[in-house]
């Protein structure tokens, strides 16, 4: 018979182990799925403030090395004021500025899956590795026009394009991770009271069995639990 209550103690353990597991699962998805959306609303608080106030240059020549260097400057300013990587695009990919990379030598974002999402008047946003980082990164761009703004630099200046944000998802990936370490010590704490409580209740269970499989058969106690059962 104990063979029979250590089986049902495991079992117990098992189940309730495996309904903390899922539940730990699921609370971490819904803590990274909710703090990646958080992110988002701040960066497109963002960009829509940039688009009221930033001051403008002419872009209408993308390819001139007076307009890189002007939008890759205030790329740089805004960088350390908000923490995100800023990108600087015209409506044809083309890059004009960036506060972390030469816009000469980046390729066309014409097909990033963020600008792709932006055209028109919403926004868009993707979450990529970088290899250069070796870390996830949360991209958001919304389409800009410097109609919008109330600073242009230089009256005839023209912008049409989109404004991208670029942040490290290291801090949410930081979280998740001290979230599973806590939650497998719990867990193993738990595995050591439940171990503890499902012996104990299988013992309770099986305790009554185990004392009519020794009494004598034909002895009053024996005769008397036949005819209870």
């Amino acid at each position: 018979m104990r063979p029979f209550r250590i089986r049902l103690a495991i079992i117990m353990m098992v189940l309730i182990g495996v309904s903390v597991i899922v539940a730990g699962y699921t609370m971490g998805r819904v803590f990274k799925t909710t703090h990646i959306a958080a992110l988002e609303q701040t960066m497109v608080r963002e960009i829509n403030l940039l688009k009221a106030t930033f001051p403008f240059h002419d872009a209408s020549d993308p390819t001139s090395e007076a307009t890189r260097k002007y939008y890759s400057d205030r790329a740089l300013e805004l960088d350390r004021l908000t923490d995100s990587r800023v990108t600087f695009i015209n409506k044809d990919g083309m890059v004009i500025g960036d506060s972390e990379s030469d816009p000469a030598s980046m390729d066309n974002h014409l097909n990033r899956e963020e600008i792709k999402g932006a055209v028109g008047d919403g926004y868009g946003q993707s979450i990529r590795y970088s290899e250069t980082l070796g870390q996830d990164m949360l991209y958001v761009a919304l389409p800009v026009n410097s109609d919008q703004s109330d600073m242009i630099e230089i009256p005839s200046g023209k912008f049409d394009g989109y404004i991208r944000l670029s942040m490290s998802l290291h801090a949410v990936d930081q979280g998740l991770q001290r979230g599973w370490m806590i939650m497998f010590a719990a867990l193993g704490l738990l595995f050591l009271i439940v171990a503890f409580v499902s012996y104990r209740v299988a013992r309770g269970l099986t305790s009554p069995i185990e004392h009519i499989t020794k009494l004598p058969i034909g002895s009053p106690s024996w005769n008397t639990m036949r005819e209870l059962m």
